[in-house]
């Protein structure tokens, strides 16, 4: 497979994985910022939607859908260790897109 670096993405991956995801083309860039506050979905509502992690990042809610308990925990513990960590957050819209836990120096 051929593998590709979309700058206005900053995703390196093959090109059927990007296209896949719909980061090519046509959307908005992505942009970054620290996370302010989080809201955890413990229940999907409704049933059929996806359980989903908030981050208010640059004054706007943004979602990532469907987190794993390591995402889950590592949020949390950086949120509650607010001296300790960061929380890095890269979105298009409201969609995460990339997400990093930082510790400070």
């Amino acid at each position: 497979m051929k593998q590709i670096t979309d700058p206005q993405v900053a995703l390196t991956g093959p090109r059927e994985i990007v296209k896949e995801r719909g980061l090519l083309g046509g959307e908005a860039p992505v942009s970054s910022g620290l996370a302010k506050e989080y809201w955890l979905e413990l229940v999907q509502y409704p049933e059929d939607s996806a359980r989903s992690l908030w981050l208010n990042v640059d004054d706007q809610w943004r979602c990532f859908h469907s987190p794993n308990a390591q995402i889950q925990n590592a949020v949390q513990n950086a949120f509650n260790n607010p001296k300790q960590f960061d929380v890095l957050v890269w979105y298009q819209d409201i969609k995460i897109v990339g997400l990093v836990v930082h510790s400070k120096g």
